[in-house]
């Protein structure tokens, strides 16, 4: 009969245990047992194209969709529209300036780019009657703060007076993205579509193809969408194609292999590389969702929990201590992931 007591005891401390462990007492919204929550007060149904961090408040955030662009100050909880003198509603690109993040530029697709002196309260149109207005990417390194560049739909422009006047510093083929050294001042190099990546090492004086281990077909190369430069070794260079997807290079962008074949079907959209630990990689697919590596690109594991579509956009990481991941989903706004592990 004791023996029995004792079993029943036993059957109820752990109907208790059970008990504690509940939904009654739900975890906080960041923690990681609920994986991504959506941060989408004011544009919970939007297509989210960009997103931007000021590096100087990193709870100042920047998003561009089909509908606008947005700010917000308190890490994505709220969000406000920017209006005054954007005069664009289909918003590609977003950048801050790195050191000075008074300045944010804008880059449109139709109405060329947009600069703002004053955290985006107002814009100005910064693009000339010429230059082809179709942008795709606008990027300022780091390295080399003087210099903006615009990717464009007819080739790449280059600013050293914050947009005020351009120069063509490319001039074949739809540049899809851009992206300059950090540690490295004249690096930059760009994709071109179906032409594959192309390289300079003196600020965009010159360029040279940078091809070697880039799928060719014959007659198209596999280009790149998305560039992410490690933040200690500017040898270490990742991309994503959206087509056969992610290469490294350990070379400076001189040659290329191709990883994560268990990615090569899902056509990446964009690639990320924590700037708190290089090991870690992000990728956001056009249609399965999230995922992230902890080995430098070696495996790659799902991250999808507490999306409510797996239909990406872009990607953004906030270097902050954990490191802050943001989203961008087709129709479903903005999604946070705070990286405690």
């Amino acid at each position: 009969m004791i023996k029995f007591r004792n079993i029943y005891h036993l059957i109820a401390c752990s109907i208790l245990l059970l008990l504690s462990c509940s939904p009654k007492n739900p975890a906080k919204p960041d923690d990681k047992a609920n994986g991504w929550a959506p941060m989408n007060n004011g544009l919970s149904s939007l297509t989210v194209q960009t997103i931007a961090a000021d590096p100087s408040a990193p709870s100042t955030l920047y998003a561009g969709t089909l509908e606008g662009a947005f700010k917000s100050t308190d890490g994505g909880k709220a969000w406000s529209r920017l209006t005054n003198g954007l005069t664009s509603q289909d918003i590609k690109t977003i950048k801050v300036h790195p050191q000075e993040n008074n300045w944010v530029f804008c880059g449109t697709w139709g109405k060329g780019l947009f600069r703002s002196s004053d955290y985006g309260q107002s814009w100005q149109s910064a693009w000339p009657a010429g230059p082809d207005p179709r942008i795709y990417a606008v990027n300022v390194a780091s390295g080399n703060p003087s210099t903006l560049w615009a990717a464009t739909e007819n080739g790449l422009y280059k600013s050293a007076d914050k947009g005020l006047t351009w120069t063509r510093s490319f001039h074949y083929g739809s540049v899809l993205t851009v992206a300059s050294g950090t540690s490295d001042p004249n690096l930059a190099l760009i994709g071109v579509r179906y032409k594959g990546v192309f390289k300079s090492t003196d600020n965009g004086a010159s360029w040279v193809q940078a091809n070697q281990g880039i799928f060719n077909s014959g007659s198209e190369v596999a280009s790149a969408n998305s560039f992410a430069l490690s933040p200690v070794n500017s040898s270490q260079i990742y991309m994503s194609t959206g087509w056969v997807d992610l290469y490294e290079s350990t070379d400076g962008g001189a040659a290329w292999q191709q990883i994560a074949p268990q990615l090569s079907e899902l056509h990446v959209v964009a690639v990320a590389v924590d700037s708190k630990r290089p090991d870690q990689l992000w990728a956001a697919t056009q249609g399965s969702g999230v995922f992230r590596s902890k080995d430098g690109g070696d495996t790659w594991t799902a991250c999808n929990e507490g999306l409510s579509t797996l239909e990406m956009k872009s990607i953004c990481l906030v270097g902050e201590t954990p490191t802050t991941v943001y989203v961008g989903t087709i129709g479903k706004g903005i999604y946070k992931y705070v990286a405690v592990d």
